[in-house]
C-alpha cells in the first residue's frame, strides 16, 4: 500500500492502483537511478510529485531528502522564498520586500503495507513542533535529529527572522 501526506490529507490506493503505481515507479527508477532502493526512489518520486509547481530539478529534490536517521518522521524538507528553493548560499537581497511568500514544505513519504498510524503522526507532529519553534536553540536538536534536518531547518530560521521585518507570509505544507 502506498499512501503519501499533503494538504488534502492520507489516500488509500486500491490493489489495482497500487499494481500500476509500482510498475511505473519500478520503470523509473531502473531507467533513472538504478542503484537507489525502492524506498528511497519512493521519496525522490514524493518530492518530485509534490514540488512540480515550483519547478525544481533531481539535484534539488534530492538535497532536501533527510530520511534516514534521526529524521524525526520527516523524509524530505524544502523552503522556498518566492517559489525560488533556499540554498546555503541563497542572498536574502531580492527578496527583501513586504509580503514575501516563504513557503516550508515538509514531506513524510510511505511505501509497502499498511498505511500511516497513529505514532508515524504522532512523531512528526513532534518533530515539526519542536524544530520550529524558535524560542528554541537548535544546538540541542543536535542530540535528537540528523545533521542535515537541522540544516535545513536552520536555514528556514534564518531566512524567515532575517525577513520578519517585511511581514513574510509563511505557508507550512505538510
Amino acid at each position: 500500500m502506498f499512501t503519501a501526506t499533503s494538504t488534502t490529507g492520507v489516500r488509500r490506493m486500491s490493489a489495482a492502483d497500487r499494481t500500476y503505481l509500482e510498475k511505473i515507479l519500478g520503470d523509473r527508477r531502473l531507467a533513472s537511478y538504478p542503484k537507489m532502493s525502492p524506498a528511497k526512489y519512493f521519496e525522490f518520486f514524493s518530492g518530485e510529485q509534490i514540488l512540480k509547481k515550483y519547478e525544481v530539478d533531481d539535484d534539488e529534490i534530492k538535497a532536501g531528502i533527510v530520511g534516514k536517521g534521526g529524521d524525526g518522521g520527516i523524509d524530505s524538507i524544502y523552503c522556498f522564498l518566492d517559489r525560488h528553493l533556499v540554498r546555503d548560499d541563497t542572498s536574502l537581497a531580492p527578496y527583501k520586500k513586504p509580503q514575501i511568500k516563504i513557503d516550508l514544505r515538509i514531506i513524510q513519504s510511505k511505501s509497502g503495507g499498511g498505511s500511516f498510524d497513529a505514532d508515524v503522526m504522532d512523531k512528526f507532529l513532534a518533530t515539526t513542533t519542536d524544530l520550529l519553534d524558535t524560542s528554541k536553540q537548535l544546538k540541542k536538536a543536535g542530540k535528537h535529529y540528523n545533521k542535515k534536518l537541522v540544516s535545513v531547518i536552520r536555514m528556514f530560521r534564518e531566512h524567515y527572522l532575517a525577513l520578519a521585518t517585511y511581514s513574510p507570509r509563511l505557508t507550512i505544507w505538510s
